[in-house]
């Protein structure tokens, strides 16, 4: 590792997806991605409640999360036996301040979005424990829960066949600035 170019660390999905892409942009022999745990993928990104939502935020968000959308939907080949996300569906809802920025976000995402807005009957038929009082519902068909262990493992065989080198158990514990810049890390 005495020559790497590049060294990523942390091997969750942020760490993970950085060294996949640097792999199929004819990088990854200059990838060393280190995760400090035996595993990759336990903490933020394995503790977090891997649903896709894609709606909300400022325009580059919306962006981000849409293309995301369609790379959970449909994996390049190889990636994943199937979807990444399960599609069962999303119910967003929101009263006060909250509901008009939830329609104003469902709008702004269109016509990405297939999100259908729902009526208080609804949205208790389909969801009997709600008992809130929502003022706007909208229910996005198409999104759900991530596998998250697949999306990891889909990033972490594509770097590797790509030529990352990852390794697990391995912390650093200094990083080395020369002239102001990283010029290197104490494993």
């Amino acid at each position: 590792m005495a020559d790497t170019r590049i060294l990523i660390l942390g091997g969750g999905i942020a760490g993970l997806s950085t060294a996949w892409s640097l792999g199929r942009l004819g990088r990854g022999a200059d990838v060393v991605l280190i995760d400090r745990e035996p595993e990759l993928g336990l903490h933020s990104s394995g503790r977090n409640a891997q649903i896709l939502r894609s709606v909300g935020g400022d325009e580059t968000c919306r962006r981000l999360t849409q293309r995301s959308a369609v790379f959970l939907r449909e994996p390049p080949e190889g990636f994943a036996p199937g979807p990444l996300v399960d599609g069962r569906g999303l119910i967003l809802a929101a009263a006060g301040d909250g509901a008009e920025a939830l329609r104003r976000d469902v709008a702004a995402a269109r016509p990405e979005t297939d999100a259908r807005e729902l009526s208080r009957t609804e949205l208790g038929e389909r969801f009997p424990p709600y008992r809130g009082s929502a003022e706007a519902a909208f229910l996005f068909p198409a999104e759900g829960r991530i596998d998250g262990g697949a999306l990891v493992d889909g990033f972490a065989r594509g770097a590797r066949a790509a030529g990352v080198t990852i390794r697990t158990g391995t912390e650093a514990s200094e990083l080395l600035v020369e002239a102001g810049r990283v010029a290197g890390a104490r494993l």
